[in-house]
């Protein structure tokens, strides 16, 4: 996958969750699902924005991680895959804390974003390695 793709892949998964986000509360504003004397919507929408946040930090080390010129090498792209899974677990971790009746939508996208950024993941972990003499069947038993 190229720089641009994961890129575009990357923005574009945490654009749906704020928009999915903002689009759920105003929708359940409007419907009347929450208490007249309840708080803004105000409150989750930055929360939501604000966890993004966090979660882009992981996803960007590990987009530039995997994608500069040294990233062939074996540890390097552990390093970047094992940032993806982060943002992915706090993705998921997030997901469950949107699973309650009327907002089902956001921890869908929250799901979303947990899978590209899993899949992201594996696409670094099958980068061809750098190193020539690596040849991959090192877990095949000896003739």
């Amino acid at each position: 996958m190229g720089i641009v793709a994961k890129a575009a892949v990357i923005l574009f998964s945490l654009m749906v969750v704020m928009a999915t986000a903002y689009y759920t509360l105003g929708k359940n504003l409007q419907a009347g699902v929450y208490p007249i004397d309840a708080d803004s919507i105000g409150i989750p929408l930055m929360e939501t924005a604000s966890s993004l946040i966090i979660i882009l930090v992981p996803l960007t080390i590990a987009f530039l991680v995997t994608s500069i010129t040294f990233s062939r090498k074996r540890m390097v792209l552990f390093i970047g895959a094992f940032l993806y899974f982060c943002g992915a677990a706090l993705a998921a971790l997030l997901a469950f804390s949107w699973l309650i009746p009327d907002h089902y939508s956001i921890a869908a996208a929250y799901v979303l974003l947990a899978i590209v950024a899993t899949t992201l993941a594996v696409f670094a972990l099958h980068k061809p390695s750098s190193n020539p003499s690596f040849k991959g069947d090192w877990l095949k038993p000896a003739p």
